[in-house]
């Protein structure tokens, strides 16, 4: 059966907890997962009743198996486990087509006899991660190590727009409101960094101090991006830039091969730079200045 890469399936969760009596979870996290992706329009999303349908599917071949029977091209699943007195969900969001994870969050772990607190951040993280997930611009510095809350990243998003129709003090107020509102995401901090340097230039270096505080959260490619933005403030030898430069443009080529062009120019390396610039996808409007 061919999949549709732009309808989403929801499995329910299974049981790990070798308890009987906490069986209705799954199907409640579940049903949430679905109601809530349909009602932000995050994505077409199977029905509930037709997502109930995946228990106990996980591993590889259950999960391809649930998208065939659903026709989804992108699954979420997962289970949840006991550890002492806490409840532990892990959720996972995979492009079965092409059998691969395309998020994993972290664990969200809430006492056992609070289940509905979980299930609540289970349903707002599995919603921002997704939307992260759908977007190629999302991904423009990896997926997070902790996927935002959706709001947070719509804020994000309306930042990203602002900043493309260069309207920066916009974009700067998008940002530093999705920061506050999700402050274990770090990409919101990065694009603050980079825009204040032209709308309040004399507060960049602190919010790079806040961002060096922040490194061991951050993905490969976030702390790349972190190195050329310090690089950048601290005007360093351009050859000294060009070589951190070149790494992101692999881990993240739509802002490492814009860097790239700049860092190579400024190193006096034409042939390179226009070798970065051959390769920028002429579809974005981003460009680093």
């Amino acid at each position: 059966m061919l999949l549709d890469r732009d309808l989403v399936a929801v499995a329910v969760l299974e049981n790990q907890t070798g308890d009987a009596t906490l069986d209705p979870l799954g199907r409640q996290a579940a049903a949430r997962i679905t109601q809530a992706v349909h009602q932000h329009g995050v994505a077409d999303v199977v029905a509930s009743d037709a997502a109930a349908e995946g228990k106990d599917r996980e591993g590889p071949e259950a999960v391809a198996a649930f998208a065939r029977a659903s026709g989804a091209g992108i699954v979420i699943h997962g289970g949840y486990y006991l550890v002492e007195d806490s409840l532990q969900f892990q959720i996972q969001i995979t492009d079965a087509a092409e059998g691969e994870v395309m998020s994993a969050l972290a664990p969200v772990v809430a006492p056992r006899e609070r289940p509905g607190e979980a299930l609540s951040l289970v349903q707002e993280r599995t919603l921002g991660a997704l939307a992260a997930a759908l977007d190629y611009r999302a991904g423009e510095l990896g997926l997070p190590t902790q996927p935002p809350s959706l709001e947070a990243y719509r804020l994000y998003r309306q930042g990203e727009d602002a900043w493309d129709r260069s309207e920066l003090q916009e974009a700067l107020g998008y940002f530093e409101q999705a920061q506050a509102l999700d402050s274990a995401w770090m990409a919101p901090l990065l694009w603050s960094a980079l825009t204040i340097m032209d709308v309040r230039p004399t507060e960049a270096d602190s919010v790079l101090q806040m961002a060096a505080r922040n490194l061991e959260r951050m993905s490969e490619p976030e702390r790349l991006y972190y190195q050329v933005l310090r690089s950048h403030m601290d005007d360093e030898d351009p050859t000294v830039k060009l070589r951190g430069v070149r790494r992101l443009a692999t881990l993240a080529p739509v802002i490492g091969l814009r860097w790239g062009y700049w860092a190579a120019w400024q190193a006096f390396r034409p042939q390179e730079a226009l070798g970065f610039l051959a390769r920028v996808d002429t579809t974005s409007a981003k460009f680093e200045r």
